[in-house]
This record gives C-alpha cells, sequence and structure tokens, in this order.
C-alpha cells in the first residue's frame, strides 16, 4: 500500500486511480490520464456489482470531470478510451513514447493478448482482476441507462462531450 512516500516507488510503478492525489504531480513520474464518454462511465457505474444504486449519476461524473481536468494538466499523454478500444496497438506506441520506452508493433502484437481480464480473483502480473470490467463496449450505454438519464448527462455535459469527440 502506497503511504505517500514517494521514495516508496518503484522505478516502473504503476498506480490506477480516480481521485485526484497532488503527490502524484512531480517532474519524476510520468502521469498518464484517459478518458472515456460520460454516459459510457454513468452505465458502467450501474452495472458495477459493487457500486450499490447509483443515480441520477451528475454528481458523481462531477468529480470525475474534475479530477480528469486536474489530472490532465501534468499528464504527458491523455488517451480516448475508445481509441484503446478500437486501436490499441496504436495507443500502446503513444503510451510507450509518452513513457519514453521503444516499443515497436510486432513486440506489441506478440503481447497484447496477454492483458484479459481473469475468470476468478486476480492476475498477479496485470492486476486486472475479475468483475471489474462490466462491458466496455463504447455507446453501451444506450442499452443500460435509461433516456430520462441519458438526457440528464447530455444537458449538464454536453459541452464536455462535444470537446472530447462524442456525438448527442
Amino acid at each position: 500500500m502506497f503511504t505517500g512516500n514517494k521514495e516508496e516507488l518503484l522505478e516502473n510503478f504503476i498506480l490506477k486511480t480516480h481521485p485526484f492525489d497532488a503527490v502524484f504531480i512531480d517532474p519524476s513520474i510520468v502521469v498518464l490520464t484517459s478518458y472515456r464518454d460520460l454516459r459510457d462511465v454513468a452505465a458502467s457505474m450501474k452495472r458495477f456489482p459493487s457500486s450499490g444504486k447509483f443515480g441520477p449519476y451528475n454528481e458523481m461524473l462531477r468529480e470525475i470531470v474534475v479530477w480528469h481536468q486536474k489530472w490532465a494538466k501534468a499528464s504527458a499523454y491523455n488517451m480516448r478510451y475508445e481509441d484503446m478500444i478500437y486501436d490499441p496497438v496504436s495507443e500502446i506506441k503513444k503510451i510507450s513514447n509518452a513513457m519514453q520506452i521503444l516499443a515497436d508493433a510486432k513486440m506489441i502484437n506478440k503481447n497484447i493478448g496477454s492483458f484479459k481480464e481473469p475468470l476468478s480473483g486476480f492476475d498477479p502480473v496485470t492486476l486486472l482482476h475479475s468483475g471489474h470490467k462490466t462491458d466496455g463496449n463504447p455507446g453501451s450505454y444506450s442499452g443500460t441507462l435509461g433516456q430520462e438519464d441519458i438526457r440528464n448527462i447530455e444537458s449538464e455535459f454536453g459541452e464536455w462531450l462535444v470537446q472530447h469527440g462524442y456525438k448527442f
């Protein structure tokens, strides 16, 4: 568990988090960010088994947008989730460049299949755990959220959606 002491971090330490934490804003730390369609975020919250009952979603989405804005200011690369889904080799190259790691398409293609969610427990190498990814398909919100939830999200976050390349 990270205690806040930067010296405890390993040379190649990866931390996935949502809430912003200024302790990680340091020139020696490479910050990578990602974002996705906020409607899909809300759908994921609704499907996630341990999330409880969410809704209306806008309050949580407001927090997520603020956290992302703070992280993005220090980000070496800001990845659109859908780009990773549709063109993972290209996105991994961009991430590698941001981290100043050499990665060619052959090496990426050879290893890309190893990042699969385990059927149970968690993978000790990737740290992916079963049940974390509830769907992951871009646009899946349309089959999960009700029209009122979608309208509420689009009403409040329409400008954000357009600025980030999403249509509604």
